[in-house]
């Protein structure tokens, strides 16, 4: 179930949360974790939010943005080189 249908039907399940890569604002060096909701749902959290919920992976753990998209794109790739029969 989502995290607009928990919400709004007052689920009892909570849907699964999981950190998908951190990032760091270049104004104020705020670190922030981009997070999905069952895949469904996404949002920024701050790091002290992600910490103090709990979600996994730890934080020092995620990827940084940078890295997530460089492995996003090879691993884009390599799916179409299979496709197109080059792999």
């Amino acid at each position: 179930m989502g995290l607009f249908a928990y919400i709004l039907l007052g689920a009892t399940e909570r849907p699964m949360t999981r950190g998908i890569y951190r990032t760091q604002t270049k104004e104020s060096g705020a670190c922030y974790v981009h997070v999905e909701y069952d895949t469904i749902a996404a949002m920024e959290l701050t790091e002290q939010r992600y910490r103090e919920r709990g979600y996994k992976p730890e934080f020092d753990k995620l990827p940084s943005k940078k890295d997530y998209d460089a492995a996003e794109a090879a691993k884009n790739a390599a799916e179409q080189a299979k496709k197109d029969g080059n792999a």
